[in-house]
């Protein structure tokens, strides 16, 4: 719920609170403890920061989801 928060908290271009949601989302789920939904979860914040006009920061986030199993 966190990343769906940041989510719609970009969306509202309130960018700094979505970021800060986003990696909390991260922080609770990562993809250590759940490799779908944290990958998921991981995916999500992309879409924070490309929404919050961070593209780098997006590539760090789907960089590492293209060496597991995912979408």
């Amino acid at each position: 719920l966190r990343a769906f928060h940041g989510l719609a908290l970009a969306y509202l271009d309130r960018h700094d609170e979505a970021m800060r949601e986003g990696r909390r989302a991260v922080d609770l789920l990562p993809v250590t403890k759940d490799a779908y939904a944290g990958a998921y979860t991981q995916h999500q914040l992309a879409r924070i920061y490309v929404l919050a006009g961070e593209p780098e920061q997006a590539l760090a986030q789907l960089e590492p989801l293209l060496r597991m199993p995912y979408y």
